[in-house]
């Protein structure tokens, strides 16, 4: 997967939220939790990504370009409501593979 990002914008989002954009590389993309944007920009969709690096939760603003670019319009570190949902969205994932895996175990053995 590729990053792109304005060295500019990088710049004030590190003023702005105390981390670089490039930061972006080192988040879990594969477990990252994404919502659409709401805001819209140029006709360019937005989405809205929750993903940890280490013990922190972030959160990044990004649009997608081609099969596996993605432009970084903003990274920071999650508000406490951003948390909350993030973990309410990883029980409820969690429940409905436990689900799964227990209806699979049920079918088993009927033939």
């Amino acid at each position: 997967m590729e990053f792109q990002f304005d060295p500019k914008k990088d710049e004030a989002n590190r003023k702005k939220h105390g981390v670089s954009l490039d930061l972006a590389r080192e988040l879990d993309w594969n477990a990252m939790l994404i919502s659409e944007d709401d805001v819209t920009q140029d006709g360019e969709e937005r989405w809205i990504g929750l993903a940890r690096r280490e013990n922190r939760l972030y959160t990044t603003i990004f649009t997608v370009r081609g099969e596996d670019t993605m432009r970084i319009i903003s990274l920071r570190p999650a508000t406490n409501a951003e948390i909350r949902r993030y973990e309410q969205q990883g029980q409820a994932q969690r429940k409905s593979r436990t689900k799964q895996r227990s209806g699979r175990r049920s079918d088993q053995g009927r033939d």
